[in-house]
Formats: structure tokens, sequence, C-alpha cells
């Protein structure tokens, strides 16, 4: 959803609090306005609300923090840092974008990687 299209979700909302503010139900208090969820106001109040939740997408697994690098992890990012955008190789790595950028940035001051096995 766009910021324009909240945007008018939200003052949907705030003309149907303007129009039952003679309601019985209602009560402000401080911070918080309580409507009635049985009356065709409070659920269009309620519908739209709902319309502007979202849930962001949860990754499958928490980010490698405070984890050494790999071998491989350095080989990937070595091999693929002209390839991929920095945010991809981070997400296929499980780690953070800035861990991504400084780990090549450490390895490009070293001059690469050099594995000797």
């Amino acid at each position: 959803m766009t910021r324009e299209e909240k945007k008018a979700l939200r003052m949907q909302i705030i003309k149907l609090l303007d129009s039952c503010g003679e309601c019985k139900y209602r009560r402000k208090e401080k911070t918080s306005i309580t409507v009635c969820p049985n009356c065709s106001i409070g659920e269009k109040l309620q519908r739209l609300g709902n319309l502007l939740i979202v849930e962001e997408p949860k990754r499958q697994q928490p980010l490698r923090q405070f984890m050494r690098w790999t071998k491989e992890e350095e080989f990937y990012l070595w091999h693929h840092q002209n390839v991929l955008p920095l945010d991809k190789m981070a997400k296929r790595l499980n780690r953070s974008p800035r861990a991504v950028y400084l780990k090549l940035w450490k390895l490009r001051k070293k001059g690469g990687i050099i594995h000797a096995n």
C-alpha cells in the first residue's frame, strides 16, 4: 500500500471519528478513543483500521550476528561483489547489509582472499 493510499485511509478514519462525536458509546481518554464496534460507524472504523495493519514478512532464520565468516562465505562475497547488489548477497548469506559491506571492505583492504589449504 502506498503512502498516499494510507493517508487517504487515515483521512477517512478522521472523518468517521468526527461524525460519531455524539455517540453515547464513544469515550475519549488522554490519547485514545474507544468506539462501539457494534454500530455502523464503529464497524467501518475497524475495517479501515485493519487495512492499515500490515505485517512485515518474517525472515526464515534470524540474522547471523557475531558469527565468524567462513572461508566459503568470504569466497562467495569476493566472487559476487560485482555480480550481485549488496542487499541480495546479505540475504543469501543471512547477514545484515552492513556486515556484508564491512567484510567486503576488509577483504579489499587485505587485497582479496587467500586461503592456503
